[in-house]
């Protein structure tokens, strides 16, 4: 088109989006343009009237890049705090988080140029359906507007370079309540490619056609429905405002018996905080629930949407019939925060006793480099406490105002956690400064109040400076937490342990404390159960957020509180009786993650998608009798009365969930490589070996023990003993037949012989002990047959060595690399590839069951 025409000029304003809004808001022109015939050079105004129709795609920009009012350079329409204004001016009463991401402030700005009716489509990122900041967005969008649908991909990221999940919105502008409460909102979810499903359309008609095809597919769903490649979940918008209303009780609840506990609010993080902003909010938006200046009451408090696109279908059948049996985690239970001290390198210590104890004798404890001296005996007896703060200073401190602290779940291997297993202190001292004259504890409070401590998060400043501590009065007075009846970690992977503190251990701000609400004795067992139970390890995948796009799961308050369980209040002493003693089993073991054993041992992403392509297999952890048990005792809390469907329901749960497991594991492989390409980081040796030990078979996996037993059908046993062996000269007239040991034993050494029937026999047998394969084995009686079995086992050394050589040269040039990827080959080929097993304890107690 000739664009010197008027009516083909493109009607283009390029500018700040928000000046934009706000000019149109005060009725000045959008834009001007060239007006009149050909050649004049008027400019006239082109306003712009209440459009039909919206779309957009904002930038997504994290709340922490967006410029505040005063910073340097900043210019109007830019600061966070004009967006929040002019987003409240459009839109009276909406107040936007100050931990709003970017894309959250065009929505408001955007759906002001709409007319009644008018359409909007956004695509954005995801977040705002599940963090808190979003909950704002929700209930403005819920009271103006019907939601038509809202669509993500399974499948592919819609932006290759986002690390977050993009989701494509619909909304059509509408003021009339009833409308917008009978309307049905389909939750889109693609679990293909968008292409799969449109096919392949080269021109532009095509692709139009196809799209309007699958727009009235979706739209004809009246119910939840499944197709291939999609699936749409149905709700009414009324649905998601009542959910929403009913997290706000919640909330409220929430903040009551915090006031009623006469809990205070703590501010910051583990390590301090930068500013009032950080104070309520954490870095995803979340905030505590229990902030003072809100009150829920009947408002909207907010809802996990991302659930209707990302939940598996067995949930939804599971809450179409059981629904009612569930309640959010929050009702029966108060989740508040661990310790948020402001300095944990200060506060929460390692305890070094025993180690000083052992290195330094009564005479060398003069030269021990402690900051105060102390006795030897005072530590001795357990009066003082030797600590190591985090700038590796050490510090005696009276015990009783230490106490062990729960630092992070990382050491944590079963669902109970014991002090003996702790390594961390805490430091709870109320009294004043003053009263503490001549304790131990004094000196060290008096170096943190003189010494900073390094931290990513905060400016070096002593210790009282810090903003979270100055806050606090004293300002190390940290003896007002209350400890819960069991922990929720905020960050999990591939593990499900929500451990029991039986001993009323503090935790820091990395774990929240759970204290259950008006429960029985019992109901509080059966609640600690349940959040243990594989139910629950996959219904937090939904409610919490990856990171980024790697397999670390991260749950806020929030999410825990909102978190759908089985409702505890309902159990029976039959039940409870069940849920007990299989609990109490699965203490008895390490918990072991919920995805293959392969997939954590792959590093590479050639490899994933080769394991990937196999049939989906339970992990050990999903294999063991104590969890079956309890996750079948969870159905029947459930109101599932038929043991057969019970069975049915367990076996779909280990399915669905181990499949999210490994998809999540597959998509960490590869940002992982990504990240190590990206470093210019080797991959390590045991890496690179356990991604070549799937290119062998069966027959090649298996350990030379095995293949070497199944050569023989009978001969004599003979035992290979420990210690160094050692072989005469085949001349040797005495001892040709004879394989000697050398065994050290305190301080002495001795030697074993092994006399065998021939030379054969002894050259085999010294072969075994050389590879370190000792303990009974058989050995053909003929002397023909063990020189025939000889050159078998030589040809099966022969080519373990040449197939690890291969297999290391085809991964890498690096000659010092080939050694050691090949060398641990050789070993796992003859000894078997170690795997990840239960400690030996685990496999006593199950033999004793």
């Amino acid at each position: 088109r000739d664009i010197k025409e008027e009516e083909n000029y493109p009607r283009v304003r390029r500018g700040n989006f928000f000046e934009v809004a706000a000019d149109v808001a005060k009725h000045k022109p959008f834009c001007l343009l060239p007006q009149g015939l050909r050649g004049e050079r008027k400019q006239g105004p082109v306003n712009l009237p209440p459009l039909d129709a919206v779309v957009g795609n904002p930038p997504y920009v994290r709340q922490e890049l967006i410029p505040k009012r005063g910073q340097n350079g900043v210019k109007p329409m830019q600061a966070k705090e004009d967006l929040q204004e002019i987003c409240a001016e459009f839109w009276p009463g909406l107040k936007l988080s100050g931990r709003s991401d970017l894309h959250c402030y065009f929505w408001p700005a955007a759906t002001r140029f709409l007319k009644e009716g008018g359409w909007f489509g956004f695509l954005t990122s995801s977040s705002w359906l599940d963090v808190e900041y979003g909950f704002a967005l929700q209930e403005w969008i819920l009271t103006n507007f019907r939601i038509h649908a809202i669509l993500e991909s399974n499948a592919e990221p819609w932006f290759e370079d986002a690390r977050v999940k993009t989701c494509a919105v619909i909304l059509q502008r509408c003021s009339t309540p009833a409308a917008r409460n009978a309307q049905l909102i389909r939750f889109v979810r693609l679990d293909v490619p968008l292409k799969a499903i449109l096919g392949d359309r080269p021109d532009e008609n095509g692709r139009q056609t196809a799209a309007e095809k699958f727009r009235a597919e979706i739209l004809a769903c009246k119910r939840n429905t499944v197709r291939e490649g999609w699936r749409v979940v149905v709700k009414k918008q009324q649905e998601l405002w009542a959910e929403g209303l009913r997290a706000g009780r919640l909330f409220e609840r929430q903040r009551q018996r915090d006031l009623t506990a006469h809990i205070k609010r703590q501010a910051g993080d583990g390590d301090d905080d930068e500013g009032a902003d950080s104070i309520a909010y954490d870095e995803s938006g979340n905030g505590m629930l229990h902030d003072g200046t809100t009150a829920y009451g009947p408002r909207y408090g907010g809802g996990k949407w991302g659930k209707y696109l990302r939940a598996p279908n067995l949930y939804f059948r599971i809450m179409e019939r059981y629904g009612k049996r569930f309640v959010p985690l929050g009702e029966v239970a108060t989740i508040r925060f661990g310790v948020k001290s402001g300095c944990d390198a200060f506060f929460m210590p390692r305890d070094v006793s025993d180690e000083f104890l052992e290195k330094y004798s009564k005479l060398e404890w003069l030269n021990a480099p402690l900051m105060t001296h102390c006795k030897r005996t005072e530590v001795e007896c357990g009066h003082v406490r030797l600590v190591e703060a985090g700038d590796g200073t050490v510090h005696p401190v009276e015990a009783k105002y230490l106490a062990p602290e729960v630092h992070s779940l990382m050491n944590a291997s079963r669902p109970v956690i014991a002090a003996a297993e702790l390594d961390r202190l805490i430091l709870l001292v109320s009294e004043p400064m003053q009263d503490l004259k001549g304790t131990y504890v004094q000196q060290y409070l008096r170096y943190g109040e003189h010494h900073a401590f390094a931290s990513t998060k905060s400016k070096a400043v002593p210790v009282p400076k810090r903003s979270t501590c100055a806050a606090r009065d004293p300002w190390y007075d940290l003896t007002y937490t209350k400890p819960g009846a069991f922990f929720w970690p905020m960050a999990q992977q591939y593990r499900h342990v929500i451990p029991a503190n039986p001993e009323k251990l503090i935790c820091n701000h990395n774990l929240f404390d759970v204290h259950p609400f008006e429960l029985s004795e019992a109901q509080v067992a059966a609640l600690q159960a349940v959040v243990n139970s594989t139910l629950l390890a996959n219904f937090k995948t939904f409610y919490g957020r990856y990171a980024g796009t790697e397999g670390n799961l991260k749950t806020e308050v929030v999410d825990v509180n909102l978190l759908e369980i089985p409702d505890p209040r309902h159990v029976t002493k039959r039940v409870a009786k069940k849920l007990h003693d299989a609990f109490a089993k699965l203490c008895q073991r390490d918990t072991r993650p919920m995805v293959e054993e392969e997939f954590m041992d792959c590093h590479s992403v050639e490899r994933a998608k080769k394991l990937a392509e196999k049939p989906h297999g339970l992990p050990w952890e999903l294999q063991q009798p104590d969890r079956r048990a309890l996750d079948m005792a969870v159905f029947e809390l459930l109101g599932v009365t038929d043991a057969k469907e019970r069975d049915a329901l367990c076996d779909e749960l280990y399915h669905e969930t181990a499949a999210h497991f490994r998809q999540i594991r597959v998509v960490e492989i590869r940002k992982q490589e990504q990240r190590a390409r990206a470093e210019g980081r080797e991959f390590r040796t045991d890496e690179l070996a356990a991604d070549l030990w799937d290119a062998l078979t069966a027959d090649e996996k298996q350990p030379l023990a095995e293949w070497f037993a199944a050569q023989i059908s009978g001969g004599q046993s003979h035992v290979i003993p420990e210690g160094h062996a050692s072989l005469p000269d085949a001349s040797d007239m005495l001892d040709a037949c004879t394989v000697f040991f050398r065994q050290s034993e305190g301080g002495k050494s001795s030697v074993r012989l092994l006399a065998l029937a021939s030379r054969s026999h002894a050259e085999m047998i010294f072969t075994l002990a050389k590879l370190g394969l000792h303990g009974s084995l058989r050995l053909p009686d003929a002397e023909s047959a063990a020189r025939e079995l000889k050159r078998s086992l030589d040809a099966r050394l022969a080519a373990v060595t040449a197939t690890a050589d291969h297999l290391a040269r085809s991964r890498t040039s690096d000659e010092r690399k080939i050694s050691d990827v090949s060398g641990l080959l050789q070993h796992w080929l003859i000894h078997g590839k170690p795997r990840r097993e239960p400690r030996q304890a685990d496999l006593a107690d199950k033999a004793n069951d």
